[in-house]
């Protein structure tokens, strides 16, 4: 989509404007009062085509008219790029944001009391800082009564984007979605290693101050289990060779007792075996059977109305006897970079008709924190992916064309299309965890370190990492590539609570 410039600034001003969500909303927009009288402190401020009127002096901010004769800005979507006049402008600014249908018109903001905004009842004030540390992009602070979930970017020194989208219920989200839809058409936030809260900094991949109902409760829908079968013949949860004190039946109780809570939601669930005992399989199957009404088994990706209420089997072992629940045949260990694998049945010879349904990013073992960016690049290459290579001669390089606030680093070498004959129900699963032994930890990977509130000195985690790139992609024109519109996403995440807003952010990939 083209941008909006307004011809009244002499140096236009650029509202940019994409697809990343979708329902019409008002922008209103003034600067705050200065807090010193000098001339520099209320200088104007170019924001989403608008040019605020400058003063000399802090008691006539705001008395002239916020608005030139447009009288308001109607945005179809809310991805908007902010452009600071200089950087001599005041510090904050106020935004008002309300309903495009509501009867409250800018204007009214003009009465003496100007100090701040006149709110509307349907209305969100929000305070934006231009600063030049802490986070590149962060959700701003919110309260249980407004209506949109705003994030703020910084692009460069002077330059910063707001994304605004709806705020939806994060423990029914999937009410919204349509019976037909797809649940491989899908974005899913999920956790890795869903149940290792115990073993330190080594093991510890989930905080126990947000247990497993937690992560439920706030959006996430794919769960990631790792079992052991024990000499008694119990499944217990493991972390490679830590014990973490759950059972299979105390964490599918867990999930029963949502899914009866939230009957209109769906969870996927992900079961990889730990050791080699035998009679895993039939063991869980077992468990499974005891509740047949709350498990989809089936060997085939569903739509919502056959999974609502119920719990989706993945599976990531062998079953010898019956090949149920969705079952990937290849998981190569350790690969950085994306690959293919069928997830169906019956199961053909890969040789012979090689036919994927998925494509799979899971490199675990990084080496070093040092490697934290590499492993963000490559999470972000999953979004590259299209149902057939594009025509423009610049697709024949495996990097993909990035736009001007991308990273100039070389991504990690992996295709950009599928190959021919793959399934339309294709979905991909990308995970943002990694560790290493000592240099690596999973929180150092997922939340960084630091100093200073939300480590504003210090080296960014993947999870801050990817939230900043989702959010630069609304930019772009193709952020969601008409050839791949049946492509969904699972995100698999470590310490999914940091930094704040990830999760409802991909959520929001949606379209809800």
């Amino acid at each position: 989509m083209a941008p909006i410039t307004s011809p009244h600034a002499s140096t236009p001003r650029v509202l940019h404007v994409s697809n990343l969500t979708r329902n019409a909303i008002t922008i209103a927009l003034r600067a705050l009062l200065p807090t010193s009288s000098s001339p520099s402190s209320a200088r104007a401020v170019a924001l989403g085509g608008l040019l605020l009127p400058a003063s000399s002096s802090p008691d006539k901010v705001g008395t002239e008219p916020l608005f030139p004769d447009e009288s308001e800005i109607v945005v179809p979507a809310k991805s908007l790029r902010i452009l600071t006049h200089s950087k001599l402008v005041a510090k904050s600014l106020q935004v008002a944001l309300f309903p495009s249908d509501d009867e409250f018109s800018p204007r009214d903001n003009t009465e003496q009391d100007s100090s701040a905004l006149r709110i509307p009842h349907r209305g969100q004030a929000i305070n934006l800082k231009w600063g030049r540390w802490g986070p590149r992009s962060r959700l701003l602070k919110r309260s249980a009564e407004d209506k949109w979930l705003v994030y703020q970017s910084r692009l460069s020194k002077h330059e910063h984007l707001l994304t605004i989208v709806d705020r939806f219920p994060t423990s029914s989200w999937m009410s919204l979605v349509p019976d037909e839809a797809h649940l491989c058409s899908l974005y899913l936030p999920g956790t890795h290693q869903s149940l290792a809260f115990y073993g330190g900094p080594i093991s510890t991949c989930q905080s126990r101050s947000h247990p497993l109902t937690d992560s439920l409760e706030n959006g996430c829908r794919f769960i990631d289990f790792r079992f052991k079968l024990t000499k008694e013949s119990t499944l217990v949860a493991f972390h490679g060779i830590q014990n973490q004190v759950t059972t299979a039946i105390e964490a599918f109780d867990i999930l029963y007792a949502f899914i009866q809570r939230h009957p209109a939601e769906t969870i996927i669930v992900s079961v990889k075996q730990e050791n080699r005992a035998r009679g895993f399989a039939n063991v869980l199957m077992d468990l499974l059977y005891q509740r047949t009404d709350l498990w989809y088994t089936n060997d085939r990706w569903p739509t919502m109305g056959e999974a609502r209420g119920r719990l989706v089997l993945f599976c990531r072992f062998d079953f010898n006897h019956e090949k149920e629940g969705l079952h990937p045949i290849r998981w190569p260990h350790n690969l950085d970079r994306p690959f293919l694998t069928p997830i169906s049945d019956p199961f053909p010879p890969l040789e012979a008709t090689y036919q994927p349904t998925a494509v799979i990013q899971d490199w675990y073992s990084i080496g070093s924190f040092l490697k934290i960016p590499e492993k963000t690049r490559l999470v972000m290459t999953m979004f590259h992916y299209r149902n057939r290579p594009s025509d423009d001669k610049s697709s024949k390089s495996p990097e993909r064309r990035r736009s001007s606030h991308s990273s100039s680093t070389p991504e990690p070498r992996t295709l950009n299309y599928l190959p021919p004959g793959h399934h339309d129900a294709l979905t991909r699963i990308s995970f943002l965890s990694a560790s290493s032994l000592f240099t690596a930890f999973p929180s150092i990977v997922a939340k960084g370190f630091g100093f200073g509130p939300s480590n504003w000195f210090g080296f960014q985690g993947v999870n801050a990492r990817v939230l900043d790139q989702m959010l630069r992609r609304g930019l772009e024109d193709d952020w969601k590539s008409p050839t791949g519109e049946s492509m969904g996403m699972i995100w698999l995440v470590d310490f999914w609570e940091a930094p704040l807003g990830l999760i409802e952010l991909m959520v929001a990939w949606n379209g809800l």
